[in-house]
């Protein structure tokens, strides 16, 4: 099993962070094998001073950049193994999370995270959507039955309006929206035409009643549970923005999720 996970010189605390979580929970942690995926010298030369494997993106700043980070996750996937690839401020919630995920992958072509629906604190009921109930970016892994050959390249600029069925079953929106071009907008469509089947993990908001270990007080946070309603997953977002345990949006998070974990 192999985890990519991009990261850059503002996000390296919530990396390292990251890797000793995703170790630390699971129950064979000598298959779990990293590489990060560097958007600037300062965190490859940071990852390789810690021992780690590093890759240099094209770089690039925003959306752009984190689409580099997909293009060199895509162009990097190991051959035979689960290839996942994680935001550098995603947690694993649930102790053997790799046996759990091995398991899903017997059946699931792509296990991962999903947009909040439409209506929701982020969504709003904005004309322009992102795709709706299939795995997105911040948090996926990939089978590795299939290529995953498709340009993951984010198009904010120009929205695809859903003005055919087909559309609307793609990426879960209804005929009238428009699809907002996030970095790897496009993954809908690959698994459309190779009828690959998907196991969104639930979106859950802290102060929707239903969250069980991101009880942060914060929406600006995402839980994200297996179907029989276990966390699985956490998402702080916004970690090149928010100094790591420093701003109240990433200390509250981390507070959260550790409070959870340590009674595991």
């Amino acid at each position: 099993m192999r985890v990519h996970i991009i990261t850059s010189r503002q996000t390296l605390q919530y990396h390292d962070y990251c890797v000793n979580n995703l170790k630390s929970l699971a129950h064979n942690p000598e298959d779990i094998n990293v590489t990060s995926h560097c958007m600037d010298e300062d965190s490859f030369n940071h990852v390789i001073s810690k021992g780690g494997t590093a890759v240099s993106t094209a770089g690039g700043s925003g959306s752009v950049g984190h689409a580099s980070g997909i293009v060199s996750f895509l162009s990097s996937l190991e051959k035979g193994k689960i290839n996942i690839l994680s935001d550098s401020d995603c947690l694993m919630l649930v102790r053997g999370w790799d046996s759990i995920l091995t398991d899903l992958i017997k059946d699931y072509g792509v296990v991962g995270a999903t947009y909040e629906d439409i209506g929701g604190f982020s969504s709003g009921d904005a004309d322009v959507q992102t795709y709706k109930r299939l795995p997105n970016a911040s948090w996926l892994a990939f089978s590795p039955d299939y290529s995953w050959d498709f340009d993951p390249m984010c198009d904010k600029g120009n929205s695809l309006l859903i003005d055919s069925q087909e559309l609307s079953e793609t990426f879960n929106l209804p005929i009238g929206k428009s699809l907002f071009r996030e970095p790897m907008w496009q993954l809908p469509v690959y698994i459309r035409k190779n009828s690959i089947k998907s196991y969104p993990l639930k979106f859950i908001r802290p102060t929707s009643g239903l969250a069980k270990a991101v009880q942060s007080g914060e929406d600006y946070h995402t839980e994200y549970q297996l179907e029989d309603g276990t966390p699985f997953l956490a998402h702080q977002r916004g970690s090149l923005s928010k100094a790591f345990r420093q701003h109240h949006l990433s200390r509250t998070f981390y507070d959260a999720c550790e409070s959870y974990i340590r009674n595991l």
